[in-house]
């Protein structure tokens, strides 16, 4: 039950530290900006693999684990290559 708590209390945490960052005026407030979304991202990263052991059997768990462990690394290692198809295409320099 705590870790929906942590996911949905880190993912409020980092869009209120998206939006801010659109209004803050000097560097202690971009400080404090930066530092809750790297809380937020944190405790999303945390949160996200431990939510995985309140759902579905005891038997269940390990192959629950691996899926979203293979789904996860599959999107980090796609998104740069993604990217750099992308910026190709259009011809970014």
């Amino acid at each position: 039950f705590g870790n929906s708590w942590t996911f949905a209390g880190s993912i409020a945490l980092w869009a209120v530290s998206l939006v801010l960052l659109l209004f803050v005026g000097n560097l202690f407030w971009l400080a404090v900006v930066f530092g809750g979304l790297g809380i937020g991202i944190g405790g999303l990263q945390i949160a996200g693999q431990n939510l995985l052991l309140e759902y579905g059997s005891r038997d269940d768990q390990p192959m629950m684990i691996a899926l979203a462990s293979m789904a996860s690394s599959a999107m980090f290692a796609a998104g740069p290559i993604l990217g750099g198809m992308l910026a190709e295409a259009t011809s970014y320099t």
